[in-house]
């Protein structure tokens, strides 16, 4: 996988959601450089990110514990 894969369909102020790899995830730019990371949700949060996109605590606390599925700061992503 790339970040090149990856398919925004909605927007935030800095994430979105979209697709990536065939499913739905949530890009969040992070550090100095705004590297994206992507992670996992459901088509529910898909749908409903309007209404949680600048919830933090939704964000940290839930989204981005889940398993990463790609980070353009890993040297080892393909």
């Amino acid at each position: 996988m790339s970040w090149k894969d990856y398919k925004a369909l909605k927007q935030g102020n800095f994430d979105s959601v979209g697709f990536h790899g065939g499913q739905y995830c949530f890009e969040i730019l992070t550090g100095i450089f705004d590297l994206p990371e992507y992670y996992p949700i459901t088509k529910e949060e898909f749908e409903t990110f309007d209404e949680w996109k600048d919830d933090v605590d939704k964000i940290v606390k839930d989204i981005k514990n889940r398993t990463l599925l790609y980070s353009a700061y890993s040297p080892r992503n393909k």
